[in-house]
């Protein structure tokens, strides 16, 4: 009689512990896969927090980047650079023109010349170069005449186009 009450109080706590002992074990499961959610969303926000500070350190340089590669073609602020810079170096500048505009392609060729010492057209050249402008120079010819050279150049400057813009920007 002993036996078979002993077994029947087993059976009896193994009925009555066996659900407390499921829900235990279930809610120890959620808390892993919660930790689990936790840890990936703090690695997430680390990593947000981060390109934040990254764009932050960035934004100072976006009109630098806005300056090389101007939206759309603005003709009238870039010749306005280029009497600038023949000004600072002393060259006269005899003609400046738009030969061909390619809004698919986001480039513009234009041709100009300018009259000066070798110095100072080396110097015009050399801040052309040095532009934060995107300025490729196709060909350079130089001439003399009455102790003056005349440098003629051929070149390209790009600029962004609305389509690359407006996805640059996420829009349509």
């Amino acid at each position: 009689m002993l036996v078979f009450s002993l077994i029947l109080t087993i059976v009896m706590l193994v009925v009555a512990l066996k659900p407390t002992l499921m829900t235990i074990s279930g809610l120890i499961g959620q808390i892993s896969q919660r930790k689990e959610v936790v840890k990936k969303m703090n690695d997430k926000i680390y990593r947000v927090q981060l390109a934040t500070k990254l764009l932050n350190e960035a934004e100072a340089k976006l009109p630098v980047l806005d300056e090389s590669m101007p939206e759309g073609f603005v003709w009238g602020d870039w010749a306005k650079k280029l009497e600038l810079l023949a000004t600072q170096s002393g060259v006269k500048t005899n003609q400046i023109s738009v030969t061909e505009v390619m809004t698919t392609k986001g480039e513009a060729r234009f041709t100009m010349s300018g009259s000066g010492q070798y110095e100072q057209i080396l110097q015009w050249i050399v801040m052309l170069e040095n532009m934060r402008r995107i300025v490729i120079i196709d060909s350079l010819q130089i001439s003399s005449a009455k102790n003056e050279l005349t440098a003629m150049i051929n070149g390209r400057i790009g600029f962004e186009t609305r389509k690359e813009a407006s996805e640059k920007t996420g829009q349509n």
